[in-house]
């Protein structure tokens, strides 16, 4: 568990096609003296039912979301809607010292109440009896360069209380021991093409204080000491 301050909301609905019947002009003659046009006749010159073409159901929990094309960078402070998307500009540096400048989309597609029973692959169980889980769903994309053999970076996101207090957390960041980057839910796969990834971690209450929103700080994990001039350390993006 963690707690210090220092990768939903629903998926756009494309709307089914419509299939129109054509309608046609008829032929302007008069009909045959003593004909009158009969029933039949008239229900099929009637034009027909549209018909709409359903999009099939989603086999996943949460959806991926089209972030489109990177837009201006998100203003420190900003507060943001779950679903809507920040981009941010970072610098990274790779494991083989390569270092990159590139544009990041953030999102937080849901933040779902879980139950205690999530608890129950830990060893430690009984020490989580306090707490109640909520399931934080995340996408991101990379839009900078990605050397050989490197994943895509990911920026790392703090949970927050409704009364807008750090929330401890669990992340596969520390230990293997961990829900997993999916919190048990079915989530899309890595998008190879768009360097896009949809994961998930776990924030934690032991309070009347539900954990109610998300925030992008700049900073990671693992910082001890503040990036020099990152001023969303002071005015996080915020997601609720």
């Amino acid at each position: 568990m963690n707690s210090r301050r220092m990768w939903t909301a629903s998926a756009a609905a494309v709307a089914g096609a419509l299939l129109l019947a054509g309608c046609g002009g008829g032929d302007t003659d008069e009909p045959d003296a003593g004909t009158d046009p009969t029933v039949e006749d008239v229900a099929a010159d009637e034009p027909t039912e549209e018909e709409t073409t359903e999009e099939p159901e989603s086999t996943f929990d949460v959806d991926a979301i089209d972030f489109g094309e990177p837009g201006a960078v998100t203003a420190p402070g900003s507060a943001l809607a779950l679903g809507q998307v920040a981009w941010v500009e970072r610098t990274v540096t790779f494991s083989d010292d390569t270092e990159v400048t590139g544009t990041q989309g953030i999102s937080v597609l849901q933040i779902i109440e879980s139950d205690a029973s999530l608890f129950e692959q830990y060893s430690n169980a009984d020490e989580f009896a306090d707490y109640i889980p909520y399931l934080i769903v995340t996408q991101q994309q990379w839009t900078g360069d990605v050397p050989a053999d490197e994943n895509p970076p990911s920026a790392d996101l703090f949970p927050l209380l409704a009364d807008g207090a750090d929330a401890e957390y669990l992340t596969t960041q520390f230990s293997f021991n961990s829900p997993g980057d999916a919190c048990g839910l079915e989530l899309p796969p890595f998008d190879e093409e768009t360097n896009t990834a949809v994961s998930c971690f776990v924030g934690l209450s032991n309070s009347d204080q539900p954990v109610s929103a998300v925030e992008y700080n700049g900073e990671g994990y693992y910082s001890f000491v503040a990036t020099p001039g990152n001023l969303y350390l002071e005015s996080p993006i915020v997601w609720q």
